[in-house]
């Protein structure tokens, strides 16, 4: 549907607020999603993806946590990789990091994990598969964390804002977390 007929719903309605769109939108998901015939596929889209997925259909698969990890905080973060200095220590933006049980001058991958609702950037060190340290860090000693205005979110920059990623601020919660 395009831009134009929902600026006319809203209007009608007198719709302002983005707290106001908000069940509108989710009843036109709900419509088009179970109710409403797909003009290419001539089948509902919750009936054709159903079919799909009991025959093996899809791309859709569940989601498992990749070996080695044990955490989908190891999967849901920024990567950093750093070397370990002869004092068994990293440097991660003004920090220096002590790096246990990893030998001198080797590669270490840094996995940054920001928490908001804890105001923590909680750092996870893995070496040879396996994660050998993890320390968290207030968010403000972070200057190059901004916040996003998309809601649960927040956008991480680096090199002054040349690359920038947006990660979930809540990822799924799992077992034991």
């Amino acid at each position: 549907m395009c831009s134009r007929y929902y600026a006319q719903i809203f209007k009608t309605l007198h719709i302002t607020t983005i707290e106001e769109v908000r069940p509108v939108l989710k009843e036109e998901v709900d419509r088009y999603n179970n109710y409403q015939v797909h003009s290419t596929t001539g089948e509902i889209p919750s009936i054709r993806f159903e079919r799909a997925r009991k025959e093996g259909n899809s791309l859709f698969r569940p989601f498992a946590l990749p070996k080695p990890y044990t955490s989908t905080k190891d999967i849901f973060c920024l990567r950093e990789k750093r070397m370990v200095n002869g004092y068994r220590r990293i440097s991660l933006f003004n920090h220096e990091i002590v790096v246990p049980n990893v030998p001198l001058r080797e590669e270490v991958e840094v996995h940054l994990v920001p928490d908001a609702r804890r105001e923590i950037l909680e750092v996870r060190i893995w070496w040879n598969s396996r994660m050998v340290h993890s320390v968290a860090y207030p968010l403000k000693e972070f200057p190059r964390v901004h916040f996003s205005i998309i809601p649960n979110t927040i956008v991480l920059c680096k090199m002054a804002c040349i690359v920038c990623y947006r990660i979930p601020l809540n990822p799924p919660l799992e077992k034991g977390d």
